[in-house]
């Protein structure tokens, strides 16, 4: 963790950023600390959107709107955290980053061995936030046609006809995204960029939210490959989850001893509530020396001679 300077510190509140939590090399969304440790909203990926709760700065709206606004989005976070926590023991700091890089409408990109619970988070995901969701699981045959769709003649009109495929959906769950060729992880770039894809020259709209979920092995696991850049700078956030500590690990087991908790989730909000609290993100107030000191690090860490691609 790097501690903003004095000079970078907007109200008097200490920032604490962790890099350690930025996919890809365009700096794009950090995850900030606010002055007690709790983590704060992220930054979407074309605008850093770093929440920042400077003296006198907020939203747009009046005082009594703006702490409506934030009652509402603390109030349905915590359902949505608690949900999910219940089923991920041991792991609150991870999931607050996942639900962070979802409200700033970024992709999540999950690393670490398997079996430590990283399709268990995104199934929690998919289940609590009431989106409709489909999942892919990567292997060396899968197609681009299998996540982008394809078309198929028709011979009643004379025409193709366009056949959806997994991409077409709000949550989209990669899971070991890393075991396939790189011709079918290119087919997500124009996705998770662009919002969109292309088929035989026809441009097809994603629907509302779009999210990745992705998970993926250690390089040097069997069957897998490095992830390119360009394919590594589409997600906000590349994280791991770790090993659970011996009292969460025996939680689980108790836990999963008569049931599985995943099949108690319900959803927590509707679509509808999911992008209104993204867009209640987007209006949280930034100050400049904010912006001034994320353009500060991402140049040192692009002109440091220690560091390349």
């Amino acid at each position: 963790e790097a501690d903003v300077p004095p000079s970078r510190q907007p109200g008097g509140d200490l920032c604490r950023l962790r890099t350690g939590d930025v996919a890809g090399a365009s700096g794009r969304g950090p995850a900030v600390d606010g002055p007690d440790g709790t983590p704060l909203r992220q930054g979407a990926a074309d605008s850093v959107h770093l929440a920042h709760r400077s003296a006198g700065g907020g939203g747009a709206g009046t005082g009594t709107e703006k702490e409506k606004r934030e009652q509402r989005m603390n109030d349905i976070t915590t359902t949505i955290l608690k949900s999910i926590n219940s089923v991920i023991a041991g792991k609150e700091a991870v999931v607050e980053k996942v639900l962070m890089a979802i409200l700033s409408g970024g992709h999540v990109l999950l690393e670490d061995v398997p079996g430590v619970g990283k399709t268990t988070l995104a199934v929690s995901f998919a289940r609590t936030l009431g989106l409709d969701t489909r999942r892919v699981q990567f292997t060396s045959d899968t197609m681009p046609s299998d996540i982008l769709g394809f078309s198929v003649y028709n011979r009643d009109t004379g025409n193709f006809d366009y056949k959806p495929g997994a991409v077409m959906t709000n949550l989209l769950l990669a899971d070991e995204i890393n075991r396939t060729s790189s011709k079918t992880q290119s087919a997500l770039l124009e996705a998770m960029e662009e919002y969109h894809v292309t088929v035989d020259g026809q441009t097809y709209p994603l629907p509302e939210p779009f999210v990745v979920l992705a998970t993926q092995n250690p390089i040097g696991s069997a069957g897998t490959q490095n992830l390119p850049n360009s394919q590594l700078d589409r997600f906000l956030i590349r994280t791991s989850m770790g090993y659970p500590d011996a009292k969460s690990q025996i939680d689980i087991l108790k836990e999963r001893h008569h049931e599985n908790p995943l099949d108690k989730l319900t959803a927590a909000v509707s679509r509808e509530q999911l992008l209104s609290l993204m867009n209640d993100a987007r209006q949280v107030h930034i100050s400049d020396p904010v912006y001034a000191y994320v353009v500060d690090l991402v140049t040192a860490t692009r002109e440091n001679e220690f560091i390349e691609l």
